[in-house]
């Protein structure tokens, strides 16, 4: 039986059973990947148990983007679309938006605002095909201390280039060890994250918190030792995790037994599928249920009883940017291609949420 996060494991115990369990290899990745100029990849690390090699468990979850470059759609632009469907984070590396600066529309930014590729690597930037940029990674806590996290960037590096490490190929993130950073406000973790990552996976330092590699550089042999350590210490040992505490947890509602459907990891980007993809149960409910409330304002204004009244449905259209200026020329690129909707309010705001200007237009469509 595979569970694909922890807390699904824990619900399915016998009652009483309090028998510590060992995880351990032979380790895999499960993927969920959604394609696109873009790809947003969501990466799981499945550890077996020990007692029960039928049972799989999701332990460490990683988020990722693929950055295709030299193709006919500008970066910035797409990871602006997907930073507006994924916005519920307010640690910004999460964010795709965040990455938007280091992009110069399909190509890789090299100007002075650029990151210092050729300086750092003795690489062209031109010459890299592609961009791999590490959104987030996450150990649950009773698997921690065993290097798990870096077994799994590692092993999406090797994944993505291993096999072919030329021409070069950029992997980008900022190493950090995830909410506690954030939360506590803690500045000695910051850079104990950075020299345990840079040191693990071979990262070099590229100035304004990010740090990366280049696949035809010696340091994905880093990499690649990193994984291959890894593998061999799941293979020879195994992570003993006590399901007393394992319980605790349970029972008081930890939402990190359920990472992923508990919202603290990234969203996949929805708002992005194509024609042909399916269309998730939950979001036929959400619209749906907005029908609903659409018929009931239209139908709060029956004939005759409000004669100097008249009801519309209208949708509010927000856009982020770093600043007005930008915001206001993203909404009338929007009306423009939109010639059906008409304006009904505007409102300009700073969105502490999303930490960016914020333009909320209120449109109706306009009937054919």
């Amino acid at each position: 039986m595979f569970f694909e996060e922890l807390g699904d494991f824990v619900e399915n115990l016998p009652e009483g059973d309090l028998r510590p369990r060992s995880f351990g290899g032979p380790a895999r990745l499960d993927i969920n990947e959604l394609a696109g100029p873009i790809a947003a990849m969501e990466v799981g690390l499945v550890l077996v148990d020990a007692d029960d090699p039928d049972i799989a468990v999701t332990v460490a979850f990683a988020d990722v983007l693929q950055v295709g470059l030299g193709g006919e759609e500008s970066i910035a632009e797409h990871l602006d679309r997907m930073h507006l469907a994924d916005d519920s984070h307010a640690d910004l590396p999460m964010l795709p938006g965040m990455w938007r600066d280091i992009f110069d529309f399909n190509e890789l930014a090299t100007g002075p605002t650029g990151l210092p590729i050729a300086e750092v690597f003795d690489v062209a930037p031109e010459t890299i095909a592609s961009v791999l940029i590490v959104r987030d990674i996450f150990v649950d806590e009773a698997f921690r201390g065993r290097r798990l996290g870096m077994l799994l960037a590692s092993s999406i590096i090797g994944r993505a280039y291993m096999e072919d490490p030329t021409p070069p190929n950029l992997v980008l993130g900022v190493p950090r060890f995830g909410r506690r950073a954030v939360e506590r406000g803690d500045t000695q973790l910051l850079p104990a994250a950075r020299g345990y990552w840079a040191s693990g996976l071979g990262l070099s330092d590229l100035g304004d918190g990010i740090y990366g590699l280049v696949t035809s550089s010696p340091d994905i042999v880093t990499a690649n030792n990193a994984m291959s350590k890894g593998l061999h210490d799941l293979d020879s040992g195994y992570v003993k995790v006590d399901v007393a505490i394992l319980r605790d947890r349970l029972s008081v509602g930890d939402p990190s037994l359920w990472p992923r459907s508990q919202g603290l990891l990234p969203r996949l980007c929805p708002g992005l599928h194509g024609p042909g993809d399916l269309v998730d149960d939950d979001l036929v409910e959400q619209f749906e249920g907005s029908l609903d409330r659409m018929a009931r304002v239209i139908g709060s204004i029956a004939e005759g009883d409000f004669p100097d009244a008249t009801a519309e449905v209208a949708t509010i259209v927000r856009f982020y940017a770093e600043d007005q200026a930008s915001a206001f020329y993203n909404a009338a690129e929007y009306l423009e291609t939109h010639p059906d909707f008409e304006v009904r309010s505007v409102a300009v705001y700073f969105d502490d949420d999303n930490l960016a200007e914020c333009l909320a237009l209120t449109v109706v469509a306009v009937p054919e």
